[in-house]
C-alpha cells in the first residue's frame, strides 16, 4: 500500500512537469511563430520600410503636381505652362513644329 502511494506521487509529479513543460513549449513556440511573435514582427517591420519608401515617392510627386498646380493658377500663370497645356488639349501648333507621340 506504501508503495502504491509513492507511486502514484511520483507519477502524479512526473504529469505535473510534463503538462508545465509541454505549457511552455506552447507558450514559446508561439511567442517566436505566432500571428504576434518574433518573426511576424520582423515581416511587419519589412513591410513598414517598404510602405515608407513608398510614403516618401508619393510625397514626393505630390509636391511636383503641387508646383504644376501653382503655376496655373490665376493670378500666376507661367506662359510656357499655358502654352504646352493649349497645344495640347487643342492639338494647335505652328506650320514648323512637329509632333512626337508618346508610345
Amino acid at each position: 500500500m506504501v508503495r502504491h502511494h509513492r507511486l502514484r506521487s511520483a507519477l502524479a509529479q512526473l504529469v505535473l512537469w510534463m503538462a508545465t513543460l509541454a505549457s511552455m513549449a506552447y507558450f514559446a513556440h508561439h511567442a517566436v511563430s505566432g500571428n504576434r511573435g518574433i518573426v511576424a514582427k520582423r515581416a511587419y517591420e519589412a513591410e513598414m520600410k517598404a510602405l515608407e519608401a513608398d510614403l516618401k515617392k508619393v510625397k514626393a510627386e505630390r509636391t511636383a503636381l503641387e508646383k504644376r498646380v501653382a503655376a496655373l493658377r490665376p493670378t500666376q500663370v507661367e506662359r510656357d505652362m499655358l502654352d504646352q497645356l493649349a497645344r495640347e488639349r487643342l492639338g494647335y501648333m505652328h506650320p514648323d513644329e512637329r509632333v512626337l507621340e508618346k508610345q
